[in-house]
C-alpha cells in the first residue's frame, strides 16, 4: 500500500468544513501499513472516527484487495466526539439473519450516537 492513501485523506481535510463528515473506500488494511502511526496521530489532532465498516470478503478476489469504509468527522470546537465508534463487518449478502443483524447494530448505534 502506498502512503498516497494516507496524503488524501489528510488532504480531504483541507476541503472539508468543521464538523464536516468525509467517506472513504480504503484498503482493508489501512491501520497496518508502515506509516499507519503517522495517519493515527494525524486523525486523532483532527477527526472523529465516526465507523469503520468492513466490506464483505466473498466481494473481493483475493484478502489484498478487501476493503472498508472509513467515516470521519472533521473536529470542531461546537460539537463533541461520538460516544461510540461503529465497527462493524458487512456479512455475506446471501445470509439474510446476519444482514438483519447487521443493521440492527448500525440502527443502535445511530440511536446512541
Amino acid at each position: 500500500m502506498s502512503f498516497a492513501h494516507h496524503l488524501f485523506i489528510e488532504q480531504s481535510f483541507n476541503h472539508t468544513k468543521e464538523g464536516g463528515y468525509l467517506f472513504f473506500l480504503i484498503p482493508a488494511n489501512l491501520f497496518e501499513s508502515e506509516q499507519a502511526n503517522d495517519l493515527h496521530k494525524f486523525l486523532k489532532k483532527h477527526a472523529w472516527i465516526q465507523a469503520i465498516i468492513q466490506l464483505p470478503e466473498n466481494l473481493f478476489a483475493s484478502k489484498a484487495h478487501e476493503k472498508s469504509i472509513l467515516i470521519l468527522q472533521k473536529q470542531s470546537k461546537t460539537l463533541r466526539a461520538p460516544r461510540e465508534v461503529l465497527l462493524a463487518k458487512v456479512p455475506n449478502m446471501s445470509n439474510k439473519d446476519a444482514l438483519s443483524m447487521f443493521f440492527e447494530k448500525v440502527q443502535m448505534w445511530k440511536e446512541n450516537k
